[in-house]
C-alpha cells in the first residue's frame, strides 16, 4: 500500500500537470541531455511549452457527470437553504460538488469537513437570516497530514493548513496550523503542535469524510499516468525543437589549406566568400529523427486517449471492430455510473452529518442519472439503417428512433422527449 507520504507527491506532481504549473511553467520537468552544458540546458527550458492534456480529460468527465442535474429533494426548510449555499460562499450544491468530483477523479480522494458555525442566534428567524447552518468545506488532499480509519470512515484526521498574515506595507508571512478532528472534538494546533483553540462538537461522527473511487484511501487515478505521460511529450517536443533548429539553421563547412586558413569568416548578402579546390557547403542533422519523434508523440497522445476513454478517438480507430467499438463507449458508461453512485452515496454522508449538526430527523434524497447514454451516433443510425433492410417491424424501428433522440439529444427536458417521442409513434417509416 502507498504511503501518505508517497500520495502527496504524486498529488503535488497531478496538481501541477493540471494547472500548468511548477517544473510545467519553468522547465524543471525537461531532463538534462548527459552531455548538454547549463546555459543550453536553461536555454531549451526558457523556450519550452507545454500542452496540457489532463484538464481535458477532467472538464470531459465532469460534464457528462453534470450534464443531468442531480436530483435532490428535503421538507427541512433549513436544507433547502444549504442547497442554494453550502459552503457560505454563495455556491450552489451543484457547484460545490462538480468541484468535490474535480478532486476525486484527478486525485483519486476528496475530502469534505462539515462544520457549523458557533454563534446561531437567538430564534429560527435569526438563523435564518445570519445562515448559521453547517456548512460544507472542500479540502484538498495535499493537506492530508495524518488520520486513522475504522471501517473505511476516519477515527481522527489532522489536516496540515498554511495560514497567510498580511498587513500593510508589509510583506505577507505564512504560519503553519494543524487542525486535528474526532469524533467528539476539534482542536486547532501551532506549527509546534501546542492547542491555540480547542471545542466538543460530540456528533459521535468525525465530520470529514473522504470520497474516493479506488479500492483504498490512496489507491490514485487515472490522472497520474495522464500526468506521467505529459511530462514524456513535453520532453518530446523540446527534444524535437533541437532537431527542427539543427535542421533549420544549418552548419557551414569551408574547406581550408593549412596555409589559406581565414582569418576572420563573414558571410552576408553584401559581401563574398573566396574559396580553392572545393566549394563550401551547408549541411544538417537527416529529417528522419525529426520523423521518429513526431511518431512518438502521436503514439503517446493515443496512450493518453484510450487511458482517458476519449469518444472521439473511439470511432477514428480503423482497426476497431464493431463490436470493440460498442464494449469501449459501454466501458466508458460504466466508468460514469459508477462515479454517479459514488457521488448520491456521498452527498448522502455528508448531509447525515448537516442533519446531526442541526439535531433533527434526516429528511434527504438525491438521485444522479443512471444511464448516461454516451455512444457513437454515427454507428448507431447505420446500424439502424442496416437492420430496417431485415425488415423489422414498427415497433422496433419506433423504439430504435427514440434511442437515437436519447443519444443526440441529450439536453433537452421530458416535456420536449416526450412530444417527440408522441410525434415518432405517429411516424409509420423510419
Amino acid at each position: 500500500m502507498m504511503s501518505l507520504a508517497e500520495a502527496k507527491s504524486k498529488w503535488a506532481f497531478i496538481k501541477n500537470a493540471y494547472l500548468g504549473g511548477g517544473g510545467f511553467s519553468n522547465g524543471g520537468y525537461l531532463d538534462q541531455f548527459s552531455r548538454e552544458v547549463d546555459s543550453k540546458y536553461n536555454s531549451r527550458k526558457n523556450i519550452a511549452y507545454y500542452t496540457n492534456y489532463l484538464k481535458p480529460a477532467v472538464d470531459r468527465f465532469k460534464g457528462y457527470i453534470f450534464k443531468k442535474t442531480a436530483m435532490r429533494s428535503s421538507d427541512n426548510e433549513l436544507i433547502k437553504i444549504i442547497f442554494d449555499d453550502c459552503d457560505k460562499k454563495g455556491s450552489s450544491i451543484d457547484i460545490f460538488i462538480s468541484k468535490v468530483f474535480e478532486n476525486a477523479f484527478l486525485y483519486g480522494l476528496a475530502l469534505v469537513m462539515v462544520d457549523m458555525p458557533k454563534e446561531l442566534g437567538a430564534s429560527l428567524k435569526e438563523q435564518k437570516e445570519s445562515r448559521a447552518l453547517p456548512y460544507f468545506k472542500n479540502i484538498s488532499p495535499l493537506n492530508l497530514y495524518d488520520y486513522e480509519l475504522d471501517n473505511g470512515v476516519f477515527k481522527w484526521v489532522i489536516l496540515e493548513n498554511l495560514k497567510e498574515i498580511k498587513e500593510p506595507f508589509k510583506a505577507s508571512k505564512s504560519i503553519k496550523e494543524y487542525h486535528y478532528i474526532d469524533s467528539t472534538k476539534f482542536e486547532k494546533r501551532s506549527e509546534s503542535f501546542e492547542i491555540i483553540e480547542s471545542y466538543e462538537h460530540n456528533l459521535g461522527i468525525t465530520p470529514v469524510f473522504a470520497l474516493s473511487f479506488g479500492s483504498d484511501l490512496l489507491a490514485g487515478s487515472i490522472c497520474y499516468d495522464i500526468a506521467r505521460i505529459s511530462r514524456r511529450i513535453y520532453n518530446a517536443r523540446s527534444e524535437l525543437d533541437e532537431i527542427l533548429r539543427g535542421q533549420t539553421f544549418s552548419i557551414l563547412t569551408y574547406n581550408a589549406t593549412q596555409n589559406a586558413r581565414p582569418d576572420e569568416l563573414k558571410v552576408s548578402t553584401d559581401n563574398c566568400l573566396l574559396y580553392y579546390d572545393k566549394p563550401p557547403a551547408f549541411i544538417s542533422p537527416s529529417g528522419d529523427s525529426a520523423t521518429i519523434y513526431m511518431s512518438q508523440i502521436e503514439k503517446l497522445e493515443g496512450i493518453i486517449e484510450q487511458i482517458s476513454l476519449d469518444p472521439a478517438s473511439f470511432s477514428t480507430r480503423a482497426n476497431d471492430s464493431g463490436a470493440a467499438l460498442k464494449f469501449k463507449f459501454e466501458n466508458l458508461n460504466s466508468q460514469l455510473n459508477t462515479f454517479a453512485r459514488g457521488l448520491e452515496n456521498f452527498e448522502r454522508v455528508l448531509f447525515e452529518c448537516v442533519f446531526r449538526w442541526l439535531g433533527a430527523q434526516y429528511d434527504f434524497s438525491c438521485a444522479y442519472a443512471k444511464d448516461y447514454q454516451i455512444d457513437d451516433l454515427s454507428s448507431q443510425i447505420e446500424i439502424a439503417a442496416a437492420l430496417k433492410e431485415l425488415g423489422m417491424p414498427i415497433s422496433w424501428e419506433n423504439a430504435k428512433k427514440k434511442e437515437l433522440v436519447n443519444l443526440d439529444l441529450l439536453n433537452i427536458d421530458d416535456e420536449q422527449k416526450n412530444e417527440i417521442y408522441s410525434e415518432i409513434d405517429t411516424l409509420k417509416n423510419i
